[in-house]
C-alpha cells in the first residue's frame, strides 16, 4: 500500500492543479462551456493562493495591485498590475501572494482542454433534437503570411546614411519602404541601428525612418558637449520631423527616446499622428519618496562612470551603466554589439552632466491628444509600472499593452511580440 501511495504522490505534479478545486475561496466560475471557462479571482491584501495551473488564457485586471508570483521552479517576482490592463498568458503554473494594500481582482478566460487532476471534465449538455441542417462549405480563408525580415535592412556602418542639419548638429538617419511615415527614436546607448528587427518588419507597408540623436553614432562627437539634455533632444526630434516634410508621423521610442518622443508630442501635436513609447524616464511623476530614491541612484551611478568616461576609459563604465540599467547584460552581448554600445560612449558621458529627470507633469501628458500606446515588458520595475499607470490616466487617448516573457526593454527581449503590438496599433491609427 505504501508503494502505491508513493507512486501516486510522485505522479501528482504531472497533472494540472485546478485553481477552482484547490482554492475555491478565491476563484469563482462565472461561465463555463466545452471550450472556455471564465473565472473571477479575488485576493485580499496578505492572502495567498497556493500553487496551481492555468492553460492559455486572457486576463482582465479590474484593480490595481502588487503581487508576488512564485513559479513552479521557485523563481519569485514582484509584479504591479493595473485596472483595465489586458494580458494574454501562455500556460503557467504558479502561486500568488497579495503583498500590496489593495484587493486584487481579475477576470480570466481559460481556453480548454486541460487535464485537471482534481476536477472532472464538464459533461456536455443535452440539446433538443432538431432536423439536421445541410452543411455549408467552409469559407476559404487565406493563411496569414509570416513577416520575413529583409537581410541587413540597416547598414552596420555610416555608408548609405542620409543627414539633416538640425539645431546646430547633423542628425544621421536611414529610411526604407513606402507608405505612412514612422520615426524611431533610440535609447541612451543606441543609434539608428537599434531598431533592426522592427525596421525590417514595418518597412513592408510603411515609410520607416530611424535617426541617431545628437552625438550618437555616426555623428561627430568631441566628448565635451554641454547641450545634451532631454529638452534639447526633444527640440531636435520635433525639428527633424518638421524637416522631413512628410506630415504628421507615427513616433516610436524607448527609454530616453520614449521620454523625448512624449515631450515632443506634448509640445508639437501637429507633428505626431500616433505615439508608441516604452520605459519613459518620467520619474517626476512618482511620489516624492520614490522620485528622490530614483534621482539619488542615478546621480550615484553617473558619479561612478563620469570620470573614466571623461578620460577616454570607455569599456568599463559602459559595462557598469548597462548592468545597472538592467535592460541588457553586458556579458550577454556579442563583440559587435558591445562595440556598438562603446561607439556611443560620448553621448553617455554627456548624459551624466544632466542627472535630473525632465519636469513632465500630468498637465503636460494631457496635451498629448494623439492615440498613444504604452508598452511595457512583463518584468517591468515598480517605478516603470507606476509611471505607465499615471500616464495612462493623464493621456486622453492612451492604451496599454504588456509584452510577455520580456524584461524592461521589450523591443529586445521579445521583439516579435513587441513588433506585432506596435504594428497593429499603427495600422489602427
Amino acid at each position: 500500500m505504501r508503494i502505491i501511495l508513493t507512486i501516486f504522490l510522485l505522479l501528482l505534479p504531472v497533472f494540472a492543479q485546478d485553481p477552482v478545486a484547490i482554492d475555491h475561496q478565491h476563484n469563482k466560475v462565472e461561465y463555463e462551456d466545452a471550450k472556455v471557462r471564465v473565472i473571477r479571482f479575488t485576493l485580499a491584501p496578505g492572502e495567498k493562493s497556493p500553487m496551481h495551473d492555468h492553460p492559455e488564457m486572457l486576463v482582465v485586471n479590474l484593480t490595481n495591485a502588487r503581487i508576488r508570483m512564485t513559479s513552479a521552479n521557485g523563481d519569485v517576482q514582484d509584479l504591479d498590475f493595473h485596472a483595465g490592463e489586458v494580458l494574454h498568458r501562455a500556460p503557467v503554473r504558479h502561486a500568488a501572494e497579495n503583498i500590496g494594500n489593495t484587493v486584487w481582482e481579475e477576470v480570466f478566460t481559460e481556453f480548454k482542454p486541460l487535464n485537471y487532476a482534481s476536477a472532472p471534465p464538464p459533461q456536455p449538455k443535452t440539446l433538443p433534437t432538431t432536423a439536421p441542417q445541410p452543411q455549408q462549405p467552409a469559407p476559404h480563408v487565406e493563411a496569414p503570411q509570416p513577416v520575413v525580415a529583409t537581410p541587413e535592412p540597416i547598414p552596420a556602418n555610416s555608408a548609405g546614411t542620409k543627414s539633416l542639419f538640425v539645431n546646430g548638429t547633423d542628425l544621421a538617419y536611414i529610411d526604407r519602404g513606402q507608405g505612412p511615415p514612422v520615426v524611431f527614436v533610440h535609447d541612451t546607448l543606441g543609434d539608428y541601428r537599434s531598431w533592426q528587427r522592427q525596421f525590417a518588419a514595418l518597412s513592408r507597408n510603411h515609410h520607416v525612418i530611424a535617426y541617431s540623436r545628437r552625438y550618437h553614432f555616426p555623428t561627430h562627437s568631441t566628448g565635451k558637449e554641454g547641450d545634451y539634455s532631454f529638452e534639447q533632444n526633444a527640440k531636435d526630434l520635433a525639428e527633424f520631423i518638421h524637416a522631413l516634410n512628410l506630415g504628421p508621423v507615427a513616433v516610436i521610442g524607448h527609454g530616453y527616446g520614449a521620454t523625448i518622443a512624449a515631450i515632443a508630442a506634448s509640445e508639437h501635436p501637429e507633428l505626431v499622428k500616433s505615439l508608441v513609447i516604452s520605459e519613459p524616464g518620467f520619474d517626476a511623476l512618482l511620489d516624492s519618496s520614490r522620485a528622490y530614491r530614483s534621482r539619488y541612484a542615478r546621480e550615484e551611478i553617473f558619479g561612478i562612470i563620469r570620470k573614466p568616461l571623461s578620460k577616454g576609459d570607455v569599456e568599463k563604465p559602459v559595462q557598469i551603466y548597462m548592468d545597472w540599467l538592467g535592460a541588457e547584460k553586458w556579458s550577454n552581448l556579442g563583440a559587435e554589439d558591445q562595440y556598438r554600445r562603446k561607439q556611443n560612449s560620448n553621448a553617455l558621458r554627456a548624459l551624466t552632466a544632466f542627472p535630473l529627470a525632465p519636469t513632465f507633469a500630468c498637465a503636460d501628458a494631457k496635451k498629448i491628444t494623439v492615440p498613444t500606446l504604452l508598452i511595457s515588458g512583463e518584468r517591468r520595475s515598480p517605478n516603470s509600472a507606476e509611471i505607465n499607470g499615471i500616464l495612462s490616466a493623464c493621456i486622453p487617448n492612451a492604451e496599454r499593452a504588456t509584452v510577455l516573457n520580456s524584461g524592461p526593454a521589450p523591443y529586445l527581449y521579445n521583439p516579435d511580440e513587441y513588433t506585432r503590438l506596435l504594428t497593429e496599433f499603427i495600422a489602427k491609427h
